[in-house]
């Protein structure tokens, strides 16, 4: 009986697994059209997604995604994929363009830090 209920889960999730998998695909294919999810829990999740599974080859596609997601997400992200990539943003169209509407942030941090919070 167990092995019949572990089977169908197992079904179900790599099912999900593979719906999932393909919107991460068409994330990476057009990153300025891809449907965007619509709770903030979804947008959370496939945006860490994306974090682990970003490479340097579609880093511009990334980047392009998360400017589409609320503020705070887009905040979220800049640091672990700043500390994997580095100096290799400073070349993406995109990151400059994002970093440049959203320098102000970075000046909030900065003086937090100075005030030690």
């Amino acid at each position: 009986m167990e092995t019949k209920q572990y089977g169908h889960w197992k079904k179900q999730w790599n099912l999900a697994d593979r719906k999932f998998n393909k919107w991460i695909n068409q994330i990476w294919k057009n990153p300025s059209k891809a449907k965007l999810p619509k709770t903030i829990a979804a947008k959370w999740q496939i945006l860490n997604v994306l974090i682990d599974r970003c490479q340097e080859k579609n880093l511009g596609a990334f980047i392009q995604f998360a400017t589409r997601l609320e503020p705070l997400l887009t905040l979220m992200m800049v640091k672990p994929i700043f500390k994997r990539f580095g100096i290799k943003l400073s070349g993406t169209k995109y990151w400059i363009d994002w970093f440049t509407k959203n320098n102000h942030c970075f000046d909030v941090v900065e003086a937090m830090k100075k005030e030690g919070k």
